[in-house]
């Protein structure tokens, strides 16, 4: 686990006053006995010549200077511990539906088993969808108001698994496959339709009375264009790559091809998500989760640094560390990448510190530098400890080569 420097920096900042009025004391008592004249002005150089500027000053403007370079690039952070603690991560632990891909899914295809009509069963569905926040919802609400209204009555939404009503009556649901085959009377003629009426190479949500399959939609969910490179950045930099979904279809594991993510599950409700996260850091690993649906939050408050992407909940917004702005996951590795840098030119001022201190210090306590020597010396040494620390309000695009 990487030490972080800014705590360092903290610890060593008191340590080392205390040492120069120290040697401040010890100066003046030799000098008396050396040349009492004397005492106070080398006494006074070496209290000034010191400077614990890359210890006190320079860490909270590299710091500031870092979290503005990524608010730029449409970062929020919640606080700058959170730069820390991402130089320890281990593990990335994506949702899929919204995080890796779009979230835009539209309706590709509507197949019904003929007692009703296609028209009503897409105005059902989008009547129940229009109360669900998941991202396939979505797909419903965009034509809904084509659809003629539909009442419906004690509308539940079941996180994970679909929406369920009354409709005339009768219990109605849309939602997984296993969450469809609850309610149906004959279990194995349901799933015998359900497995004729799927296709691999989409989503799919069914619709269904307690007595029958009404329709199955076809849903396509395409992956963002951003989402290969910034993977394939990430396994550059060493850290593993984790994907759970709630989404039970196959386009799960057509994802997990399509971007090398080795360890993935669907059919994840949020709470195997948080069983997961607690068996992957119980191996010692340190994880970041980015998500960006409410059955994230559970897991989100187990992770080590949570991440959500834009146009999360509200709820989803206000649990995480780290928010995006905009929808580009290559700035994932970025944020990676600038912590690295940040930790660098914090070090680098630690050991400018240090070594200008070590030979600044002895020089003045034996009397060759004059107070005013000591005044620009300190100067100096401050203007380039916060110069250094500047250049962290700059992220550059591609980081391979940042210092």
């Amino acid at each position: 686990r990487r030490v972080s420097t800014k705590a360092l920096a903290d610890r060593w900042a008191g340590a080392f006053i205390a040492l120069v009025l120290s040697v401040a004391a010890a100066t003046y008592l030799a000098w008396l006995f050396i040349d009492p004249a004397k005492a106070f002005w080398i006494m006074l150089s070496v209290l000034v010549v010191s400077c614990p500027c890359a210890l006190s000053l320079a860490t909270p403007t590299s710091i500031t200077a870092a979290l503005y370079a990524l608010r730029g690039r449409g970062v929020l952070v919640r606080h700058s511990a959170v730069l820390d603690q991402i130089g320890n991560i281990t593990d990335v632990v994506f949702d899929k539906t919204g995080t890796l891909t779009e979230g835009k899914a539209h309706i590709l295809e509507c197949r019904t088993t003929g007692s009703v009509s296609e028209e009503e069963c897409r105005a059902i569905a989008s009547s129940l969808e229009s109360h669900s926040t998941h991202p396939f919802a979505r797909a419903f609400r965009n034509e809904q108001h084509e659809m003629p209204s539909i009442k419906i009555d004690k509308v539940k939404v079941i996180s994970g698994k679909g929406v369920e009503a009354y409709w005339r009556g009768h219990s109605i649901r849309i939602g997984n496959a296993a969450f469809i085959g609850e309610i149906l009377s004959d279990t194995d003629i349901a799933i015998e339709q359900l497995a004729d009426s799927s296709d691999d190479k989409f989503i799919s949500l069914y619709l269904a009375s307690e007595s029958e399959l009404l329709a199955v939609f076809m849903l396509e969910d395409p992956v963002k264009t951003s989402a290969p490179e910034a993977l394939d950045r990430l396994r550059e930099l060493g850290l593993k790559l984790h994907m759970l979904s709630g989404d039970p279809s196959s386009q799960c594991a057509q994802v997990a091809a399509d971007l090398g993510i080795q360890f993935w599950h669907n059919q994840y409700s949020a709470a195997d998500k948080l069983a997961y996260l607690e068996k992957l850091k119980a191996t010692g690993a340190q994880v970041l989760l980015v998500g960006d649906g409410i059955n994230d939050v559970p897991a989100m408050g187990l992770s080590d640094v949570s991440l959500v992407v834009a146009q999360a909940p509200d709820l989803v917004q206000a649990r995480a560390d780290i928010g995006l702005v905009g929808t580009d996951l290559r700035v994932i590795p970025q944020i990676f990448t600038h912590s690295q840098r940040l930790s660098r030119i914090l070090r680098q001022n630690i050991i400018w510190a240090i070594g200008y201190n070590i030979t600044a210090i002895p020089a003045a306590a034996a009397g060759y530098v004059a107070p005013w020597l000591a005044a620009i010396g300190m100067s100096l040494s401050s203007a380039v400890v916060l110069l250094n620390a500047l250049r962290l309000k700059k992220m550059e695009s591609e980081n391979h080569g940042a210092n």
